[in-house]
């Protein structure tokens, strides 16, 4: 009894995350409105019923599990990331080259940026942006603080300024001909703006 309860669950996750497998790849590839349910079913061999018995609420709610996906992807490309010039502004580059990297691709783009805003609507989509955008960058901040590399400013509303950067910078990244070298150009551009409140520092500190 058991075992088979236990085999039920492994084949619905199983259906879960192939479900989700499908989901990222339509809405990545045709975005939100031009993909259908029937179509995500069929790619994975199960009925429309089948679908929203794992997201009753139909199609926003699994491209919401969809989004939530490409955050984790991305914050664990981000978080990969590591330099043993212990500099902060270097580790920070690194970091910053992973975010448009992986940002800037079609599929996370067009799913993250391009829909997420406007079907997850704008407060959700900011509660989502802050767990795992803003967050980490205002841990970013608050390292460069203690360090003394920059002023006490409130970090958190560093963090939101520099976010409005990232995420204007990846629009033009995403639909540069040269990603890769608008890219290195990206990272140059924000680390800049962190090395601006650096130079501010030093400064307020020589007077």
């Amino acid at each position: 009894m058991v075992k088979s309860r236990r085999k039920q669950q492994d084949r619905r996750a199983a259906t879960r995350a192939a479900l989700l497998d499908a989901a990222r790849r339509q809405f990545g590839a045709a975005g939100y409105e031009a993909t259908l349910l029937d179509g995500i079913a069929a790619d994975v061999g199960v009925t429309k019923g089948a679908v929203y018995h794992h997201f009753p609420d139909g199609k926003p709610q699994l491209f919401e599990a969809v989004v939530l996906l490409e955050q984790e992807a991305m914050l664990e490309a981000i978080s990969s990331r590591h330099s043993e010039i212990d500099d902060g502004f270097t580790a920070l580059g690194q970091r910053l080259r992973a975010y448009f990297v992986y940002a800037s691709q079609p599929g996370p783009y067009r799913i993250t940026l391009h829909d997420a805003p406007v079907v997850l609507g704008f407060a959700r989509w900011r509660e989502v942006e802050y767990r795992y955008t803003t967050r980490l960058i205002e841990a970013e901040l608050s390292g460069l603080i203690e360090r003394g590399a920059i002023p006490r400013l409130p970090a958190a509303m560093i963090a939101a300024a520099i976010y409005g950067a990232c995420e204007a910078v990846t629009h033009i990244v995403a639909a540069a001909d040269d990603r890769p070298g608008a890219t290195e150009e990206a990272v140059v551009t924000i680390v800049s703006l962190f090395r601006g409140l650096s130079l501010a520092e030093d400064r307020r500190r020589s007077h």
